[in-house]
């Protein structure tokens, strides 16, 4: 299983960037509108668990993940909220404009928006 902390494992900066690939090319592909409305409910809460304990693995190694790592976590919850539709998704892009460049581009250097989408995600899901 992946762990955001084993990229601590790999001795060079060259491993280290293909093991925080890795990480963004999974979460990529499962943030993608297409894939997201096959899924659940049940399983919206199971992803956000997922992407929410990688965020926050990442932190702790931000040095080594940046907010381009980071960011990617933070899509999949982002998407989450805008799919389904929750109030919550509205309430965070008239705080923070910015959120349209992460639902379109996958990435932010706004740590306060993507902790925002963090907190409201915990709270929709009571993770």
């Amino acid at each position: 299983m992946m762990m955001p902390e084993n990229i601590e494992n790999y001795e060079t900066l060259v491993k280290q960037g293909m093991f925080s690939f890795q990480f963004t090319f999974i979460e990529i592909l499962l943030s993608q509108p297409d894939i997201l409305r096959n899924f659940s409910n049940e399983s919206f809460t199971s992803l956000a668990r997922k992407a929410i304990s990688v965020y926050e693995g990442k932190t702790v190694a931000f040095d080594k993940y940046s907010y381009y790592g980071v960011s990617s976590s933070c899509l999949i919850l982002a998407r989450i909220l805008k799919l389904t539709n929750y109030p919550e998704f509205i309430r965070i892009l008239d705080r923070y404009p910015e959120l349209n460049i992460l639902n379109d581009n996958g990435t932010s250097g706004n740590k306060e928006l993507l902790e925002q989408i963090l907190i409201e995600v915990k709270r929709i899901f009571n993770i």
